[in-house]
């Protein structure tokens, strides 16, 4: 948790019972690919796609991502720290990786 009081640093405290990952123990116990969620959460897109690129529903946002350059950013990376072209990236990545019926136009501003 962080709480500003402007005229005072910072302070930063992690969470007793999660340990800073926002899952219960018996969540952090799981594992996919010998990765528990928390760890998963602190790969990159680009890794998390390797690990599951066999698997359609996940592999295709995380493809969408890498084919917009942004496969560097790590998976559960904060919003607010993202920049102004990341996040229109992914907004981009988003609508590339949605089921489309017949042709669709694009047009971006350049």
């Amino acid at each position: 948790m962080i709480k500003s009081l402007g005229f005072l640093p910072d302070i930063h405290s992690e969470c007793e019972s999660c340990g800073g990952t926002g899952f219960t123990p018996e969540v952090r116990e799981v594992t996919l690919h010998g990765y528990s969620l928390p760890e998963l959460n602190r790969l990159t897109i680009d890794e998390v796609y390797r690990l599951f690129s066999s698997q359609e529903k996940i592999a295709r946002p995380l493809k969408a991502a890498k084919d917009v350059g942004l496969g560097y950013l790590v998976l559960k990376q904060p919003g607010i720290s993202l920049s102004g072209g990341e996040a229109q990236r992914l907004k981009i990545a988003k609508e590339l990786c949605r089921r489309i019926n017949g042709e669709t136009l694009y047009i971006l501003p350049g």
